[in-house]
């Protein structure tokens, strides 16, 4: 299903603030349909342009938090560090575990055939 024009504006609109929807509404640059969605917008209640507001603000309060976090902890690398090296062992031994099992049973495969051979 298509979208109308005046359904795209509104998608493309209803996260800008007050400001710039006021610049829209009054300017002569853009067409009706772009007039009438923003007063539209401005209209009516604007809750989730608003917690879209305060979520764009706690991402970035959080990213400054972690970044502070992380500058200010000297042992930040060193642990990040070590969990690589931890992941890497983890890997290795899983990787012999493997290598083992497959070897017991190629033995065990070679022993029943030298048995049949034998017998």
């Amino acid at each position: 299903m298509r979208k109308t024009q005046q359904e795209l504006l509104y998608e493309q609109y209803k996260y800008l603030s007050n400001e710039q929807l006021r610049e829209i509404a009054n300017s002569d640059e853009f067409d009706e349909i772009a007039h009438k969605v923003a007063n539209q917008i401005l209209n009516e209640d604007r809750t989730e342009y608003q917690e879209f507001v305060k979520k764009a603000e706690q991402k970035q309060t959080e990213s400054e938090a972690k970044q502070h976090n992380k500058e200010n902890n000297p042992l930040y690398e060193d642990i990040h560090q070590m969990a690589k090296d931890l992941r890497f062992l983890k890997n290795v031994v899983i990787t012999f575990i493997a290598i083992y099992a497959i070897s017991i049973i190629i033995l065990l495969i070679f022993y029943n055939m030298f048995i049949n051979t034998i017998n």
